[in-house]
């Protein structure tokens, strides 16, 4: 029977998938900030007082799993990698498995999210969220009233350790991506001068960026939604 391997893969894109990916990731990473503010605006003083103060780190753990079932963890994503505890499939580096085995890829696929969200985005996990409040209220209000772009230099950094080992190269594209002002997100032809500025990136980079952008910021928009539902007048407490 023939088996998948789970080792990364590097896929080339044409430009019409590179360009509808990264811009369709600008686009709701966008539209989820916006959401923030403005629920942040009307909202933000019973989200600090509910998540700070009238919720358990039980609770907490609840919701953040809610809005996100595939966050990492625990703390120190980074040390945990280099000494072995997160091997996918209970420690083995390589596994293969029958393609017809549904439940196995589905654990595989969902493991493999995790640890690619570890490092996308390391400074997030459960634990970490959970145990301290303000990391939570620090995240919803500073990455809700800066524009996406001015977190790029930012959100390339916290993911060095990952490109640089190769383990979050997964889509190549020739092209590169505009990383600022109204065409943020846009493909174009790669332009060595403008990449050499950061105006844009080399588009494996780039996507990863805008990847964690829209991971993290519709993280932070299904969690005060779950903090204060849409409907709710926002008065109500919380265990």
């Amino acid at each position: 029977m023939p088996g998948l391997d789970v080792s990364l893969v590097v896929k080339k894109v044409n430009d019409f998938t590179a360009g509808q990916t990264a811009k369709g990731l600008a686009v709701q990473a966008g539209k989820d900030r916006i959401y923030v503010q403005i629920k942040l605006a009307q909202y933000g003083d019973v989200i600090r007082m509910k998540w700070k103060n009238k919720m358990t780190k039980a609770k907490r753990e609840t919701i953040i799993l809610e809005a996100q079932l595939n966050l990492y963890r625990y703390k120190l994503p980074e040390l945990r990698t280099m000494f072995g505890y997160d091997e996918i499939f209970g420690g083995q580096k390589h596994k293969y498995f029958n393609v017809n085995d549904s439940e196995a890829i589905s654990k595989a696929q969902s493991h493999t999210e995790m640890l690619k969200n570890s490092q996308l985005l390391p400074y997030l996990n459960v634990e970490t969220l959970k145990e301290d409040p303000m990391r939570l209220l620090s995240l919803l209000h500073h990455r809700s009233s800066s524009k996406l772009e001015d977190w790029v230099m930012s959100d390339v950094a916290q993911m060095k350790a990952g490109v640089e080992s190769g383990t979050l190269s997964r889509q190549y594209n020739e092209g590169c991506v505009i990383m600022y002002g109204e065409r943020y997100g846009q493909l174009v032809r790669w332009h060595r001068a403008q990449c050499h500025r950061w105006n844009c990136i080399g588009y494996p980079r780039a996507v990863l960026v805008l990847e964690a952008q829209s991971v993290l910021m519709g993280f932070l928009r299904r969690t005060v939604d779950l903090i204060v539902p849409e409907n709710a007048n926002g008065t109500g407490d919380a265990e």
